[in-house]
């Protein structure tokens, strides 16, 4: 390891959870894969990543979860990622009530959290971002949820309707299925 060069890259995604972040990182990745960029995935606690003493990635710019400030840009990157430009995608879009007018609350940013471009999903955070934290107004985007893609019409498919999910598991369309995840899991497991 300790001679081979850092693998290039034009974007390196890094997430946390899977759940909450792979699914949208995935769409992201194959967009700008299909446009020609090189990407790449990984998790915040990869093992590789973690031995390397040098960088392993040089990045024209990384894709994050969260930077409130150094300490996690820090646990972003370790030793392991040189680069560029850094977007947080901000995936904790909410805080608590007691801290939206808190310049000081965890959440509201600090020292390079306060340097990268942020997304934010609305004008009401993107407001806070300015009056509360003094962020550059040039460093915030707003746009939608990145989940909410999957409702277009290009990627109509991809989910199953709840018709037919309730189809393929043979539950009754007449009765009400508040949580139909709930009556998957009964209906299979009887």
């Amino acid at each position: 390891m300790s001679g081979k060069k850092p693998i290039e890259l034009d974007y390196l995604f890094i997430y946390e959870h899977k759940v909450r972040e792979l699914e949208n990182i995935c769409l992201m990745k194959y967009e700008l894969d299909r446009r020609g960029y090189r990407t790449h995935i990984i998790h915040i606690e990869d093992e590789k990543a973690a031995k390397a003493v040098k960088p392993i990635y040089h990045a024209k710019v990384i894709v994050m979860m969260a930077c409130y400030g150094n300490d996690t840009m820090e646990w972003h990157t370790k030793r392991y990622v040189k680069f560029e430009k850094a977007i947080d995608l901000q995936w904790e879009n909410i805080i608590y009530p007691m801290d939206e007018k808190n310049s000081n609350a965890f959440k509201n940013y600090s020292g390079i959290g306060k340097e990268v471009v942020r997304v934010s999903w609305g004008e009401v955070n993107r407001r806070r971002m300015l009056d509360v934290v003094g962020m550059d107004p040039k460093k915030i985007k707003v746009i939608g949820h990145v989940g909410m893609d999957f409702l277009r019409d290009e990627l109509r498919g991809y989910y199953l309707s709840k018709e037919e999910l309730l189809q393929q598991y043979d539950i009754d369309v007449n009765k009400k299925n508040l949580f139909i995840c709930i009556s998957l899991l009964l209906r299979y497991f009887r």
